[in-house]
């Protein structure tokens, strides 16, 4: 019972990757989502683009609409200082939901 128990609570929680990287491109869509890919793709999202796209939107992986305008600053700030951007995001799909983010400001 135990083991069963320990296996169905790994299964149920998601735990999010790490990417850190070069903004390649940021675009808001018109829906209110911002789209983020990077230089070198993080191997652990699965998009079918060269740069795979990482997705802001609000309502998945615990996005607000306060934390999806911060993240959406915060993108626009590296990406300006050509500095590189960490992102959490969740692989479970391959619209990789970003939940958080910081700038490398010692590069």
């Amino acid at each position: 019972m135990a083991i069963i128990l320990c296996v169905l609570s790994f299964a149920c929680s998601a735990v999010g990757k790490w990417w850190t990287g070069d903004i390649y491109r940021v675009f808001p869509l018109a829906s209110g989502e911002v789209v983020v890919s990077f230089e070198v793709s993080a191997p652990s999202c699965t998009g079918a683009d060269t740069h795979k796209f990482h997705r802001i939107k609000v309502g998945e992986n615990s996005m607000t609409q306060e934390g999806a305008d911060k993240i959406y600053s915060l993108l626009l700030a590296a990406a300006s200082s050509k500095r590189q951007v960490s992102i959490n995001f969740d692989d479970a799909t391959n619209k990789c939901y970003v939940n958080r983010a910081y700038i490398n400001f010692s590069q």
